[in-house]
């Protein structure tokens, strides 16, 4: 009996892992979810799976979809951080959220630097405007986390 227990335990935690996992398909559904914190953390998965998606179209040479992909990346960032000033919370005495999207932002900025050191020098700028608003909402939400500031 205890095998099957264990086996039925294994199998929820398994659906509970796929479940953590879904990906949102767009922009659309993304800002349908309703638990903030949630939508923030979809939001960077969604704006990291775009950055693959820009560094596939770039090295295959599709320009449109290189930069349709860098404007939903950006979209998402966006949506991530506009969910945590929703929220409400003092970043210092609930950091969870707000140190998950900081870290994620940092992971993102640094895979786009990476790709941009990929990309001819007279194509780098496309990535720029990306690169900086992710630099300065995670400057923001260092001094919110630090000085126990709202966002």
């Amino acid at each position: 009996m205890p095998v099957l227990h264990l086996l039925v335990l294994a199998c929820v935690s398994l659906q509970a892992a796929i479940a953590a996992a879904k990906r949102p398909a767009s922009l659309d559904e993304l800002r349908s979810v309703t638990k903030l914190d949630r939508r923030a953390e979809l939001a960077m998965r969604l704006a990291h799976d775009r950055l693959d998606q820009a560094r596939a179209a770039y090295l295959s040479g599709e320009v449109e979809q290189f930069r349709k992909a860098v404007e939903e990346c950006s979209e998402a960032v966006e949506i991530g951080f506009d969910a945590l000033v929703s929220l409400g919370r003092n970043p210092r005495r609930h950091p969870g959220p707000y140190k998950r999207l900081e870290i994620e932002l940092r992971r993102l900025m640094n895979r786009a630097r990476a790709l941009q050191d990929q990309m001819s020098v007279f194509d780098r700028e496309w990535l720029e405007p990306l690169i900086h608003r992710a630099e300065e909402l995670h400057e923001r939400l260092l001094r919110a986390i630090m000085e126990g500031k709202k966002l």
